[in-house]
Parts: structure tokens; C-alpha cells; sequence
């Protein structure tokens, strides 16, 4: 596993992710899906859920877990995450969606 060649000799390049989540302004439980969001982003969930799954963690320092500890592929891969390119609001339609502050 190695990165992505980038467009000029020497850099890099990569992406991750795929999966997009947001609120509708007119949700009638946005502050119920923040907390959510915000759970989804704790040890419990990184770990047990994506990691335990052989799925990377949303979060990098993450990759110290019991369940990657013996597959050297995904901690290099998890490990590249930091310096994929982020992407953020440049969905269609985001003007109806509540802008939260989440992961800013």
C-alpha cells in the first residue's frame, strides 16, 4: 500500500470517505442529531463499530486499537488519512441544510 501519485513529481495525493451526513434546516430533531453526530465521533463507536469491523475510524488517533493492532494495512491506511484532501461544503442542496459548527 502506498499513496496516490500526485500531479507533479514528489507530492501526493489521496482521498478519503465518501459518506455524507447532514442535517435539513427543517429537521424537527437537529439538536438530537448533533448529539449523534458528536457520539458518533467518540472511542465507542471509532472502536467498536468501524475499527471492529475492519472499517477505518472517522478519526486518526484512533488507529491504536485492539482490533488493528495486527493488521499492519489498515494503520498505514489510517495513518495516510492525514493527509487526504477535505472536502466540505460543496454539496448541491447545502443551502438547505442547518449549518451546525460540527467539525469545524
Amino acid at each position: 500500500m502506498t499513496f496516490i501519485p500526485g500531479l507533479k513529481e514528489g507530492q501526493v495525493s489521496s482521498f478519503a470517505g465518501g459518506d455524507v451526513i447532514s442535517i435539513p434546516k427543517a429537521s424537527k430533531h437537529a439538536t438530537v442529531a448533533i448529539a449523534f453526530l458528536k457520539w458518533m465521533m467518540t472511542d465507542e463507536p471509532q472502536i467498536e463499530v468501524y475499527a471492529k469491523g475492519n472499517f477505518l475510524p472517522s478519526r486518526t488517533d484512533s488507529v491504536n486499537n485492539k482490533y488493528f493492532k495486527n493488521n499492519p494495512k489498515l494503520i498505514k491506511a489510517t495513518n495516510c488519512l492525514s493527509i487526504c484532501t477535505k472536502f466540505r461544503n460543496h454539496w448541491f442542496g447545502l443551502e438547505q441544510t442547518r449549518p451546525s459548527g460540527f467539525g469545524e
